[in-house]
């Protein structure tokens, strides 16, 4: 099978005849260090080689993941390669295997020098193995996501900050956890008991392939193949399965499921709205195009014009009102947490939908700049700045006003918080009023 131009250019780049050879030799002199250096030759090089599989998959190729998209915006090859023949999948795979084709040539000879020296440990040498193909194939989609996403914000000269923070954020309470758990321990999920370092890597497994899944769609829309956000949909519906599963214990009814689900699916929307807000593109042109398809009834263009950040705001709207609609009200439970929860989902939702009101007056600018950071400022003068002020003043009532409490009246929580949704959307209502009338007069 012939490899597709783009994929040819990065294996050029990535395995040149003095990589190929520097690499094995240099593996073979730290091997041998670690080998001659140790009283358990063998285990001490299948240790090395497990870490220094991990640090090249992990660590480097997570960084070349991530860079492949933004070197070639920085080097202003990029819209070139959009205007090619190559198809989004065939464009996924180039960068997301060929920027990291290096990485791989000396991971996959670590992991079979561990395969082949590992002794016989409590977790087994291949499921570490396993564990670290998984990881990394799951962190560098990620990042290549995010480096995509980056490009697409116009973030390629600003530096990895961002990449860099997403990578520890993985290292921390990713799958990779797993490494460090005992292998007798269990881990509950939806009621069942399950090894963690199993659970691991088939989480690890299951997020690669969302991942890379994930991946193609976003190059989808950079070439401009048209589709429907059923994926991201479908990939949120997951996610809120994956999360309610840890909080149902063995032999829960219905109503208990019930509960972790209507409280997974509000966390996992707020949160996937916000992340889709401010990683994708928004602004009024987007917003005109779908405005301009619903008008014409053209449904399927409407919604292949769409954002994603929409799809998780409707589903956090209906996850709101399923758990107004499901979770106990206060005067039916005495457990204070169920009586908090209750009261939490309309409230924070509407403190949501201000919060999106907010970012799309500043997107909906006749010159837009600094999109994020605006929002970002504001945000945190609303939520931790200004009440903390007030509190201080001992305006405890104002206090309250701009971070209503839940208790003791979730219906006064529910009233203030309509107050802000109200001003923020009549703010965004007025912007979009005003830019349109600019256009009439152009």
């Amino acid at each position: 099978m012939e490899l597709n131009p783009e994929l040819r250019r990065n294996l050029w780049l990535e395995l040149t005849l003095h990589r190929l050879i520097a690499m094995p030799v240099v593996l073979a002199m730290i091997f041998a260090l670690v080998q001659a250096g140790s009283e358990d030759p063998r285990a001490s090089v299948a240790v090395a080689a497990a870490w220094i599989a991990a640090l090249l998959l992990g660590a480097w190729g997570v960084r070349n993941a991530g860079d492949c998209v933004l070197e070639e915006v920085r080097a202003r090859t990029w819209d070139t390669q959009r205007l090619s023949a190559i198809g989004p999948w065939a464009m996924t795979w180039s960068k997301l295997l060929g920027s990291v084709a290096f990485a791989w040539y000396g991971g996959l000879m670590a992991l079979a020098v561990l395969l082949a020296c590992a002794p016989a440990w409590q977790l087994s040498a291949f499921m570490v193995a396993a564990m670290i193909v998984a990881g990394s194939v799951l962190a560098q989609a990620t990042a290549c996501l995010a480096g995509l996403a980056a490009a697409r914000k116009g973030l390629a000269r600003r530096g990895g900050v961002g990449l860099w923070l997403l990578i520890v954020i993985f290292v921390l309470v990713g799958p990779g956890v797993g490494l460090a758990l005992d292998r007798e321990l269990g881990w509950q999920w939806w009621g069942r008991d399950y090894a963690r370092s199993d659970f691991a890597l088939a989480s690890a497994a299951c997020f690669a392939a969302w991942a890379i899944f994930g991946l193609y769609r976003a190059m989808c829309v950079e070439l401009q193949v048209r589709t429907t956000p059923w994926v991201f949909a479908s990939f949120v519906l997951f996610l809120i399965a994956y999360i309610a599963g840890f909080w149902v214990v063995p032999g829960a009814g219905v109503r208990p499921i019930m509960y972790a689900l209507v409280l997974s699916a509000v966390a996992v929307t707020g949160t996937m709205t916000y992340l889709q807000l401010f990683s994708e593109t928004t602004g009024v042109i987007v917003a005109r195009r779908v405005q301009v398809r619903l008008v014409r009834g053209e449904w399927r263009r409407a919604l292949e014009e769409l954002p994603c950040w929409p799809v998780a705001f409707a589903m956090a709207a209906l996850s709101s009102l399923a758990a107004a609609l499901v979770l106990p009200a206060p005067s039916s439970t005495n457990e204070e947490a169920l009586r908090l929860l209750f009261a939490a989902p309309i409230p924070v939702f509407l403190l949501m939908t201000r919060d999106v009101a907010i970012f799309l007056f500043f997107a909906f600018a006749r010159q837009p700049k600094r999109v994020e950071a605006a929002a970002v400022f504001y945000l945190a003068m609303l939520y931790g700045v200004i009440p903390g002020l007030c509190a201080a003043a001992g305006w405890k009532g104002l206090a309250e006003f701009m971070v209503p409490p839940l208790n003791p009246s979730p219906v006064m929580a529910v009233a203030m918080a309509a107050v802000h949704a109200g001003v923020a959307a009549a703010l965004l209502a007025w912007r979009w009023r005003t830019y349109g009338r600019g256009e009439g007069k152009a």
